[in-house]
């Protein structure tokens, strides 16, 4: 379930997009993951991929962002988020531009990053600092349990571009790391095992930080009424 205010922030996205011709800029970070986790996972930052800066930076201000501190950074004038366009290409050009989805907004599109390529940054981000970065291995788990149809060769090819060969999905890499293994492993036996059921989690599915699907918690719900 999404927040009201996340709606309307990636609406005027949407609006921003449609002052561009196409390349739209691609929406990464923490508000691409909170798409498409379904708000299980939550950011008040978009950071976005563009390669018209200054196009974009006249669409944005249209669309009531100020530049707030370093270049290319914005705060919006009525609502609680901040933008940044990320330096460095999309992923540094490793990642596949034609997986990139495409969301129609009321106000026009919005393009956003692969589920893998975000499931790799995530783990990435957290291996890289493992008690600071807690939070992107929360994200990468919700991302995992939410995807639907992951394409796991390109997830596990993105893995050792990202690392240099040191993980990968399956028993075949060079150097496994053990902890990303064990992601994966855990993953797949969750997607496996019945959940516990509380009667908590009826009253904010929205919120729930567990494998349990909406589509359950309505089964349940219905259930309950008979």
């Amino acid at each position: 379930m999404y927040r009201d205010v996340f709606l309307q922030g990636l609406n005027t996205l949407a609006r921003a997009n449609a002052r561009l011709s196409s390349p739209w800029p691609i929406l990464v970070g923490g508000a691409a993951v909170e798409i498409e986790t379904q708000g299980q996972a939550m950011s008040d930052d978009f950071d976005v991929v563009c390669w018209t800066e200054e196009a974009y930076d006249l669409a944005l201000k249209a669309e009531g962002f100020s530049p707030y501190g370093r270049r290319y950074a914005y705060l919006h004038q009525s609502l609680p988020f901040a933008l940044e366009m990320v330096s460095g290409g999309y992923y540094d050009g490793r990642a596949d531009l034609d997986r990139t989805r495409l969301y129609h907004l009321p106000d026009g599109v919005l393009r956003v990053a692969a589920v893998e390529d975000l499931i790799v940054d995530r783990l990435c981000q957290w291996q890289s600092n493992p008690q600071g970065m807690k939070s992107r291995y929360y994200q990468a788990q919700v991302l995992w349990q939410c995807a639907d149809g992951l394409d796991l060769l390109y997830l596990s090819q993105r893995l050792q571009q990202e690392t240099g060969q040191a993980w990968d999905l399956g028993a075949n890499a060079s150097t496994p790391g053990p902890r990303v293994l064990d992601f994966f492993e855990r993953q797949r036996f969750l997607a496996q095992q019945p959940q516990p059921f509380s009667p908590k989690m009826l009253q904010n599915p929205g919120a729930l930080r567990t494998p349990i699907k909406r589509a359950l918690l309505r089964k349940i719900r219905q259930r309950l009424k008979r």
